[in-house]
This record gives C-alpha cells, sequence and structure tokens, in this order.
C-alpha cells in the first residue's frame, strides 16, 4: 500500500489511476511505534485525497498497542480507524472488513455513527481479536445485507443492548456469522430478509423466527447447568448443523422443506434421553442425515424402539469413541429405522484399536433384519478395530445386491491377521471394494 501511495503522487495520470481504484487494502507494515504514525498520516491523507471516487471495498487490518505504554498511540489508532472510516464512507463504501488487535486493556473501540448510517453499506466483517466493542446505537445498517461478527468482548450492558437491537432492525440482512461474541445472554432473530445464519458462540437463550431461513449452523456450548433454551422457526430450512449441548427446553417447528441434518452431540451424558429422542424426529424428514454415534448410544441404552427414518437415504455416522458391543449394537438397533437408505457412511475421529469386539460377526448383523439391504449402493467404512469392521463390510457384500462401491480406510499399519482379511476381501471383491489409507490431520 505504501507503494501504491507513493506512486500517486508522481503524476496526475497515475494520480488519476491509482483512485480509480475501488480496492483498498490498508495493512501494518512496520511495527516501529513512529513509522506506524507515518502510516497513520499516509493512509488518512490516501482518503482524504480521493476525491469524488467510489471506494467500494476497504479491508483494514493491523495491530496496536504492543505494550502498555502504548495506550496514547492506541488511542491515537482508534481516532485515525475512525477517521478512516468516515472518509470511506463518503466515497460510498459497500464493503468493509475490519481486523484490529493489541492488548486487552486498550481503549475500547467504538464503530463511528457515519458507519451505522451509511446506506451504501452491503458487507461487513468485524473482528477484533477479543477486544471491547461499543455499540453506540439502536438502529443502524439500514441496506447491509451480509454481516460477520467475530472475536469481540462487547464492552457493556448499553452495548449488549444496542446490538440486540439493531440485528432485530436489519431488514435487508441475508446472512449473518455470530462467532465468539461474548456479552451477549440472548439472542433473538426475527427476520423476513435472513437466509443463512451461522452461530459459534456461547449463549443462555437462541430464539429464531425467520421464514425465510435456509441454512442454519449452531456450534453451541454452554455449562450443562445453564437453563439454556433453542426456539426455530424457520418453515423454509433447507440445511441444519448443530453442534453442542443439548439445551434444557427448545421448540422447532416442522422443518417440511429440509434437506440436510447434522447433530454432533459430542458430550456422553444427557439429561433428558426423550427430549434427545424428540431432536431427532424433528429432523427425521431429510434426506441427508449426519448423526454422532454418542447420540444413538444414548436412545438404545434407553430401550427406546428405533426411530422411523423413512425419508433418509444417505445416513453418515460419526464416532468419537472407541466402539464396544453395546455401541454396535446401538447402531445395528438404529439402521433398523432406515428403511430407505442409499449411502452408508462412517467416520471415525479415534485411533486404530487392536481390540475386536467379541460377538459381532456376520450372524450379529444378519439378525439385525436391515430392510435397506435391498437397495443399498455405496457404503464407506473406516477400520477401527479391524476385524470388527471387516465383519460388517463381508455382510453388506454379501447381502447387498445393489451395492456398486464400498470403500474402507485403514491405518498405513495393520496387525498381520487384519492385514490377511483386508487382502482375502480385495482378492473377493476387488470389482466392487477399494482399500485407501486414511489421512490423519
Amino acid at each position: 500500500m505504501q507503494e501504491f501511495i507513493r506512486l500517486s503522487v508522481c503524476s496526475k495520470r497515475l494520480r488519476q489511476i491509482c483512485y480509480s481504484v475501488q480496492h483498498v487494502t490498508f495493512e501494518q507494515s512496520t511495527s516501529d511505534p513512529q513509522k506506524k504514525d507515518l502510516e497513520f498520516l499516509s493512509y488518512s491523507r490516501f482518503l482524504i485525497d480521493w476525491g469524488d471516487m467510489n471506494l467500494r471495498h476497504l479491508r483494514i487490518r493491523w495491530e496496536y498497542g504492543f505494550h502498555p505504554w502504548e495506550n496514547i498511540r492506541g488511542e491515537r489508532f482508534i481516532y485515525c480507524v475512525g477517521t478512516w472510516l468516515h472518509y470511506a464512507v463518503r466515497h460510498r463504501l459497500v464493503s468493509l472488513y475490519l481486523h484490529l488487535t493489541g492488548n486487552k486493556d486498550l481503549p475500547v473501540f467504538s464503530l463511528p455513527h457515519c458507519l451505522l448510517s451509511c446506506g451504501t453499506l452491503k458487507y461487513m466483517t468485524v473482528d477484533l481479536n477479543d477486544r471491547r466493542l461499543d455499540f453506540p446505537s439502536t438502529t443502524g445498517f439500514i441496506n447491509l445485507w451480509q454481516l460477520h461478527l467475530r472475536n469481540i468482548i462487547i464492552s457493556d450492558e448499553r452495548s449488549s443492548a444496542n446490538l440486540l437491537s439493531t440485528l432485530a432492525s436489519l431488514r435487508c440482512l441475508k446472512e449473518l456469522w455470530i462467532e465468539n461474541v461474548d456479552g451477549i445472554g440472548t439472542i433473538e432473530m426475527n427476520s423476513s430478509s435472513l437466509k443463512k445464519f451461522e452461530c459459534n458462540n456461547k449463549f443462555c437463550n437462541l430464539k429464531i423466527r425467520c421464514e425465510l431461513l435456509e441454512y442454519l449452523h449452531l456450534n453451541w456450548k454452554f455449562n450443562n447447568s445453564t437453563k439454556a433454551s433453542l426456539n426455530v422457526c424457520a418453515p423454509n430450512l433447507r440445511e441444519f448443523h448443530w453442534r453442542g449441548n443439548l439445551p434444557e427446553s427448545y421448540c422447532f417447528d416442522k422443518f417440511a422443506k429440509l434437506d440436510v441434518a447434522k447433530i454432533i452431540l459430542t458430550y456422553k451424558k444427557f439429561d433428558d434421553s426423550q427430549n434427545l429422542r424428540k431432536a431427532i424426529r424433528c429432523v427425521g424428514d431429510t434426506k441427508n442425515l449426519y448423526l454422532d454415534v454418542n447420540v444413538i448410544e444414548d436412545q438404545f441404552k434407553q430401550n427406546y424402539l428405533p426411530i422411523m427414518l423413512h425419508n433418509v437415504q444417505n445416513l453418515s455416522l460419526y464416532i468419537y469413541e472407541q466402539l464396544n458391543f453395546d455401541s454396535i449394537s446401538a447402531i445395528g438397533s438404529f439402521l433398523r429405522g432406515t428403511s430407505n437408505l442409499k449411502t452408508l457412511k462412517i467416520k471415525s475421529f479415534v485411533n486404530f484399536s487392536n481390540n475386536d469386539v467379541q460377538g459381532v460377526d456376520m450372524k450379529f448383523w444378519e439378525s439385525q433384519n436391515l430392510a435397506f439391504m435391498h437397495q443399498l449402493q455405496m457404503v464407506k467404512l473406516e477400520l477401527l478395530n479391524g476385524v470388527t469392521e471387516l465383519q460388517l463390510a463381508r455382510f453388506f457384500l454379501k447381502h447387498a445386491k445393489e451395492l456398486k462401491k464400498m470403500v474402507i480406510f485403514h491405518p498405513s499399519s495393520l496387525p498381520t491377521y487384519v492385514s490377511q482379511e483386508v487382502n482375502e476381501l480385495k482378492r473377493a471383491f476387488r470389482d466392487r471394494v477399494v482399500f485407501k489409507v486414511k489421512q490423519y490431520i
């Protein structure tokens, strides 16, 4: 950026070319305090001289206040950023990416009023790297389409209330991300325009009423003793991802158009198994279902009958703990409720264990009476215990007459007896089985 500014003063023609650029990035290029001050001034001057040209996209990435004695410069920097934003708004700013870092005890950053009232602003991302933010007004961003708030500490209750009021007033907002924003207890989204909402945060209460919402992604974790609640009314929802804890109370309206549902509740102890069963039923009309095996095992231990999921055609099961006879029995019981399954994927997040589960063989799987066997077309498995999963593979290869392909992932090194089983399968079913070495990230 500094070279760009120097070029703009070489001639009138070059200056016109430089100021015709509509994408500008202000990024710190030095850690020297005095040089940083010069950068502040040069960038401010650059915006002042912009003239009547449009500035469509402004990206600011800066670190300030390396040490406690730099607080004066931190305050000055906050003032400079406010000045940059003021001039950017005057030049009809459309997109803003603001990423500021610094010591946590530095002054609170306040969004300028001119930014909130900017009628041309449509895309905004604010990332303060866990620093404090003051939200000065209850309304603003009247034409904003996309908002991403990340790594922010809301400075006080007034700012929290202002932020919530602003979110409630955004009539043009289509996409919203809230990620690691501290200082908010309750979020209420009642929008007639929102289509995508991603939330990776700790709330006590979350209420969503959005008739056009199509994509909802919640990574919602809180203390198990917290009396949390979740309410979702989204009749046009097509994709729902839910990670984290199960709240004490929740209410889902029927998701008639749901196509993808992912429920990954990774905690082993569930306080209300009936509540958990209700959550699975709420997403039961989807065609593509992703589930944590812990959820399935909890239902099995409570002696519940399998949930009938006749619409599910593609099922992915995620395993976060070593398998045992109970967890495999739970999987078998759950599969009895998926009568129209065409694709099954079992993915593991644990290391290979050289301990086969006793009692799980071909006869065990044949006794499950799985109704989807006549139409199963695709299977992907990962070897966790070795022969245990290979018995399931043999069962599918023998009885699933429409099976077109099976992919088995395994570690690069296997015990001798497991390798012998793998080689035998390769020889017998080379036209349908593919073995791949699992890549650990």
